[in-house]
């Protein structure tokens, strides 16, 4: 469910909560990540890491939290 601010008051970004994305491929990713930071805060610049072969983390400009992930690596088995 969404809902709109009600007139006169301030939208504060949202708080608490961030969405992940995540793409077979690093070049859908970084078309993603680099469509999102127009205008954005980056929080996590897009690198490789451990998980996948590029990460990266945001704010949008509306104040949407965001965490993109490309090229997931295959994590071995917890014991």
């Amino acid at each position: 469910m969404g809902g709109d601010t009600m007139v006169g008051t301030k939208h504060e970004g949202m708080k608490g909560l961030a969405l992940t994305v995540s793409y077979e491929n690093v070049e859908e990713a970084q078309r993603v990540f680099d469509g999102l930071a127009d205008g954005a805060k980056v929080t996590m610049p897009w690198s490789p890491t451990f998980w996948a072969e590029r990460f990266g983390m945001l704010t949008d400009r509306y104040g949407v939290h965001w965490i993109v992930n490309g090229g997931l690596n295959a994590l071995p088995p917890m014991a």
